[in-house]
């Protein structure tokens, strides 16, 4: 104010501050002083290269933006005085309305004390300093109109009292002694002459209070600093030799650009994009900051966009991400970001070429907050089907994702890892590919500092490594314990990890033997163990039992197991069908899917069907069972879904809920209890609950453990097993885990009869003798089913869904006929209330 003509530099901690930076790249927050330096003692127009001619304009727009300022000031303080005005005007009013008890119609009290107090409400708090405060309300002007046409109204009001004591006072001044007239009238039509002029002078300051109202700061000001900027002046200072001729020119293209949307299209208009490209370009950093901002701006509009990257902006901003600038790089990948978001074809230019060797610079290079902007570029391009290889395309590249996954920063950890996560589910042997990742994932889980969804994504892609054959004897003889890994996974309190834990040990038991003395020697040394003194080994059964969780190969045996889907499906489709007819279903969610047998019968019979699994391979079973019958393509949903996070599935649920959800097979008692006294099931019950509209039913199985507990020995198999009906499995055996006396666990292992099918030749088949002769086998994973009882599992269902709640049992779906009939399944059916 008033030094318009000075040149000065700011100067903060004794540094002094860059033209192209922000106070957040320097830490400046409220309360810091910032010290003015003056450069030089002249004012510029003194400055021996500046023309008279051009000081005479400068001067001018000096003059113009100070009016404009003191206008927009003078606004704000005459905005300040009528809000104070009009609080003193109001309690001058309620005074008033208070005295009217005593005049001669006093029952008018009431209504102008009741509007003085909603006035007093209505009416804002303000400081030309600090704005509004106490209370802000966006429609204020709104209210402040309406309670200036509600003091007009009163006025009104107050003049028909007037009006209505005239004619007494008037009677009494022509008649005087004829025609008494007694004080209260006087005193009454004296107050409501000095109310009405209250009233009307409220009306008057509240109208200009709104009229003041519809004025925004920066509505004089803005105006006047787009018009005294000659695009045409700027664009040829830009091209002028001069330096600081082009940092004045990117400073104005800067403020042009962030002004608002129509000098955004002005500017690109008059071939701004291009000029603003050849500054970004030039060696002064302080003309690329400036240069690189305004391009950030135009930016944030889609048409500009386009027309940005046809030009070849792109690579200028890359070329950017070279500079020892953190400002010009961070502004750079914000525009780079803005790029990337949903344009398939712009992330092909920002890849093209050398653009993955630029962005791996950065990383290695600058600071946290430009790698995180970087590692959301690279998630923004993972969910690109053609483009997310490039990502690991060469190894050179591997050591750039480590350092994120390493990095202190919560959030670059997670968006990597996220990529990552995005990369395994496509294409599972990018990553694997690559064991250089197996170090840093463990230590992201056994970091105390890590973030608990950073952990989590870390122990899934862990899974990946675990479950690869090649890298598995890498994980277990990685620097990192995995022992420590596994202790810490399990003692979280998220089922995820714990899951996760879970398949993990597995998966290392199964693959080797070896490894499972390593794994098992850590732990409580209560717990019941496989070969522990608390297990007790059965006989061999010849009999089948089934299991749908299983890793890959299983899922490629899996068929033999179930045998012939038509056979399987008469013993039970039936009954089914009838179950969710009688109860009008539309839409049913198959929440442990397997080969997708049960979904695309339901697809077929004109159900709206979702389907979801925890295994990779059975979805993709069930994926290729869809692709084969395209026309039922659009009623059946398949995706990743996981019981204890059904929200997180990565399906489409519907709005209103289901009307069925379907969990059969045995497949429920595969899901341990990990907290105990059957909360984990519950959790997962609770979860089904909220995914059922109000009347919905769910409909779970499991198997007939009432028998096996009691008789250690399985069903006497008059009745057939109605889900699994192959005859190629063989040498059944069950282990029983015991807990304080309680069987906590079964677990069933079995070998399955190969021959004449593609897995003949597979590594891992042994042969093994069967009905007197050898026959190819591949053996089953070790998985432990929780041995529901009827009762218990009823009892559960009840504390879920509520003892009211309408429910009943089916064995093996059987729905009449069944008395002394000895099923294989417990079919429970309850209803959502």
């Amino acid at each position: 104010m008033g030094r318009g003509s000075h040149q000065f530099r700011l100067k903060f901690k004794n540094q002094y501050l860059k033209d192209s930076a922000t106070i957040e790249d320097y830490g400046i927050v409220d309360s810091h002083v910032i010290n003015m330096i003056p450069l030089s003692n002249k004012s510029l127009t003194d400055h021996p290269l500046i023309s008279s001619a051009s000081s005479l304009q400068s001067r001018e727009n000096e003059d113009t933006l100070q009016r404009m300022l003191f206008k927009e000031v003078n606004t704000l303080k005459r905005r300040e005085k009528l809000c104070n005005d009009l609080q003193v005007w109001i309690w001058v009013l309620f005074v008033f309305g208070f005295i009217t008890f005593l005049t001669e119609y006093w029952f008018t009290a009431f209504y102008k004390c009741v509007f003085a107090l909603l006035a007093l409400y209505v009416c804002p708090k303000y400081t030309r300093l600090s704005g509004f405060y106490l209370r802000v309300n966006e429609r204020d002007d709104l209210r402040i109109l309406a309670i200036s046409f509600c003091a007009l109204a009163l006025f009104a009001v107050n003049l028909g009292l007037l009006a209505s004591l005239e004619s007494n006072v008037c009677r009494y001044i022509t008649t005087l002694p004829a025609f008494p007239c007694s004080e209260i009238v006087y005193f009454s039509f004296a107050l409501y002459v000095f109310e009405s002029v209250g009233f009307f002078g409220f009306f008057v300051l509240s109208t200009l209070l709104w009229a003041n109202f519809k004025f925004q700061i920066g509505n004089f000001i803005e105006p006047v600093l787009v018009e005294i900027r000659d695009i045409k002046y700027i664009f040829a200072a830009a091209k002028s030799k001069s330096v600081k001729e082009q940092r004045s020119a990117g400073l104005d293209l800067a403020n042009l650009a962030a002004s608002n949307v129509d000098n955004k299209f002005a500017l690109v208009a008059e071939g701004g994009l291009q000029v603003l490209i050849d500054l970004a370009l030039s060696e002064d950093e302080g003309v690329r900051g400036y240069a690189i901002e305004a391009i950030s701006e135009l930016l944030t509009i889609k048409s500009i966009q386009n027309e940005f990257v046809e030009i070849g902006g792109v690579n200028t901003l890359m070329f950017a991400l070279h500079s020892t600038d953190t400002h010009i790089v961070k502004e750079s990948l914000l525009a780079i970001c803005q790029l990337c978001q949903d344009n398939e074809d712009v992330m092909v230019h920002v890849l093209g070429e050398n653009g993955m060797d630029d962005l791996c610079h950065v990383i290695n290079t600058c600071k946290m907050e430009c790698v995180r902007l970087v590692a959301g570029i690279f998630l923004d391009v993972s969910f690109s089907d053609n483009l997310r290889g490039e990502l690991l395309k060469h190894r050179k590249y591997v050591p750039v994702f480590e350092r994120m996954i390493r990095c202190s920063d919560h959030i670059t950890q997670q968006l990597c890892l996220q990529t990552l996560e995005m990369i395994a589910l496509t294409s599972p042997g990018s990553i694997t590919s690559h064991p250089n990742f197996i170090a840093p994932l463990l230590s992201s889980i056994i970091s105390k500092a890590t973030d608990l969804q950073v952990r989590t994504i870390s122990a899934k892609l862990l899974l990946y490594f675990v479950d690869n054959t090649e890298t598995m004897q890498e994980v277990v003889n990685c620097s990192v314990d995995i022992r420590e890994v596994l202790v810490t996974l399990v003692t979280t309190q998220d089922n995820v990890m714990q899951c996760v834990a879970a398949k993990i040990l597995y998966l290392l038991v199964e693959h080797d033997r070896k490894i499972k003395h390593t794994i098992m020697s850590v732990g409580d040394e209560d717990q019941p163990s496989l070969n522990g003194e608390n297990t007790k080994k059965v006989v061999n059964y010849d009999k089948e039992e089934d299991r749908p969780y299983f890793n890959g190969k299983e899922a490629q045996m899996w068929h033999l197991y179930v045998g012939d889907p038509t056979t399987r499906l008469s013993n039970y489709k039936d009954s089914l069908l009838k179950l969710l007819r009688d109860r009008s279903a539309r839409t049913v969610y198959d929440v442990a899917c397997g080969l997708g047998i049960d979904s695309c019968m339901l697809v077929e019979e004109g159900f709206k069907v979702v389907t979801t699994d925890v295994d990779k391979d059975f979805l993709n079973k069930a994926r290729e069972m869809k692709a084969k019958l395209p026309e039922l393509g659009q009623d059946w949903q398949i995706g990743y879904g996981d019981w204890l996070d059904l929200s997180s599935a990565s399906v489409k649920h519907p709005d209103e809920g289901y009307d069925v959800i379907l969990c059969i097979g045995n497949s429920f008692a595969t899901l341990p209890d990990f907290e105990g006294e059957y909360r984990t099931h519950m959790r997962a019950l609770e979860n089904y609950k909220k995914l059922l509209k109000v009347g919905g039913m769910l409909i779970v199985d499991h198997y007939n453990y009432d028998y096996l507990l009691e008789n250690k020995t399985f069903p006497p198999y008059k009745n057939k097993n109605i889900f699994y009906t192959t005859d190629r499995i063989f040498n059944t055996q069950v282990e029983w885990v015991e807990k304080g006396g309680k069987v906590t666990s079964l677990i069933f292992r079995s070998d399955v009869d190969v021959s004449e099918t593609d897995l003949e030749t597979d590594p891992d088949v042994q042969m093994k003798e069967r009905n007197g002769r050898k026959v190819p086998t591949l053996r089953r994973n070790d998985i432990p089913f929780c041995p529901f009882t009827c009762s218990e599992f009823a009892g559960i269902l009840k504390t879920v869904f509520g003892e009211g709640a309408e429910y009943h049992v089916l064995p093996d779906f059987k729905q009449d006929d069944f008395d002394d009939y000895l099923p294989n399944y417990w079919v429970h059916c309850i209803v959502k209330s």
